[in-house]
């Protein structure tokens, strides 16, 4: 590489660096204006708490319908055209493949959104505010939801599996096997297995562009809501587990050539 790119290059990164620092000041006077600009902080938290607790509910449920019925809709037409199949066109095969993506990133979407939703709705049945009914129906609502929705995401995945096994009879695996993604992966051909591994490359480095923005978020939100060090703490872990991760698996893949 030449030195003028290099430079390039240099002048380039330094920018970014002034550019972030910049931005970093700003939305620290930003956020002390909006924290200032607002007399009752507590008040306005508890009034969002409020208005959540109604809205957070009910979204919680018509995503875990809209997973239900989409995913199903979508498993129902590809078994219908797998059965139709001659076992020779390719074009019909990526087609159906093609339509079982869609229940895979429901399901993959909605563990996680899961996870979120029941943990807000836990925090919302707590609002004192709240009539005790009220409280008694978002947090037992919660429970019973967020297990139904597991069952769901695991009948809608086992029957992608299945379907895709079905239509390719080399691959292996079963979805409630704590190894299936190792046995699925491995079962794969090559070709498969390189979009794989790209497609974990672009995953990695997203989240740790991600890792970045969101702590950046909880560090304003710990100036404007004293939500203390703890969210930063949280991401700190996942951002080292991510870089850590990637970092000793490629020094063992090195060495093993």
């Amino acid at each position: 590489m030449s030195d003028k790119k290099n430079k390039k290059i240099m002048v380039g990164f330094i920018a970014s660096l002034a550019v972030s620092l910049v931005l970093g000041f700003l939305f620290g006077i930003i956020s002390r204006i909006i924290q200032n600009s607002i007399p009752d902080m507590q008040m306005f938290i508890l009034q969002v708490k409020i208005i959540m607790s109604y809205v957070v509910p009910i979204l919680f449920l018509i995503l875990n319908l809209t997973q239900a019925v989409v995913g199903s809709i979508y498993i129902k037409i590809s078994k219908k055209q797998a059965a139709t199949w001659d076992g020779e066109d390719e074009e019909v095969i990526e087609q159906i493949e093609k339509k079982l993506n869609v229940p895979m990133i429901l399901t993959n979407a909605m563990q996680v959104l899961n996870f979120v939703f029941f943990s807000v709705c836990i925090c919302l049945a707590e609002t004192d505010e709240l009539s005790k009914l009220m409280q008694d129906i978002i947090g037992n609502g919660a429970i019973v939801l967020f297990i139904v929705s597991f069952v769901i995401e695991m009948v809608l995945q086992k029957q992608t599996v299945d379907l895709e096994k079905q239509l390719n009879p080399e691959k292996q695996g079963n979805i409630f096997d704590v190894k299936f993604q190792e046995v699925w992966v491995n079962s794969c051909d090559e070709a498969q297995k390189l979009m794989i591994y790209k497609a974990g490359y672009q995953a990695f480095k997203v989240t740790n562009y991600t890792c970045m923005g969101v702590w950046l978020l909880a560090l304003i939100a710990q100036f404007m809501f004293q939500t203390g060090i703890f969210p930063v703490i949280c991401i700190g872990i996942i951002w080292m587990v991510l870089i850590m991760t990637y970092s000793i698996t490629s020094y063992k893949l090195e060495i093993k050539k």
